[in-house]
């Protein structure tokens, strides 16, 4: 009987090596397998991220360039005139409502607001202003109800965030008037 128990020990070491080595492939197959779903579900996200960012590039450049087309046409119009005109903005947009990644180009080009992303479970909103002929960014988080003030041709300005939603906000632009005036 000793030798039978002994090769019953040996044959039951084995099957327990190879069932250990079994289990070690497949689970290492498998976790394989699961980076690499993960890896490309992340690569389509960031392609598919890249488009989002491409189209409103091209949709900022044709914007520009047709503020940049209704100013020349506009300074082509009031050149003629000898007399000295008062250089004043056109009416500034009074209301501008962004979703979360999108931007509006203001003031005949010389401004763009961007909402860069909506906290909207805390009604907090992250702007970007770009003043393109300053070449500068202004960033600040703003809350419902809180503001953010600039200075644009000597003029002061101020957005502010009336309401939020999860993915958009809406912006009133408000001048600030001085003391004196």
């Amino acid at each position: 009987m000793g030798k039978k128990d002994a090769g019953d020990k040996i044959w039951r070491g084995t099957a327990l090596v190879i069932l250990c080595g079994l289990v070690y492939y497949f689970s290492y197959d498998h976790g394989r397998d699961a980076i690499n779903k993960d890896l490309a579900s992340l690569r389509q996200e960031a392609a598919q991220e890249l488009e989002v960012q491409r189209r409103e590039i091209m949709r900022l450049r044709s914007a520009l360039a047709e503020c940049a087309q209704e100013k020349m046409t506009a300074s082509a119009a009031a050149a003629p005139v000898s007399s000295p005109v008062e250089t004043t903005p056109p009416p500034p947009v009074e209301r501008l409502v962004l979703r979360s990644g999108q931007s509006k180009i203001i003031f005949d080009g010389e401004l763009v607001v961007t909402l860069l992303q909506v906290a909207g479970t805390e009604n907090r909103a992250l702007i970007q202003l770009n003043f393109l002929e300053e070449e500068r960014l202004v960033t600040e988080n703003i809350g419902s109800g809180g503001s953010m003030k600039f200075t644009l041709d000597n003029r002061n300005w101020a957005l502010v965030a009336s309401s939020m939603s999860i993915s958009s906000a809406t912006l009133n632009l408000v001048e600030l008037k001085k003391n004196n005036e």
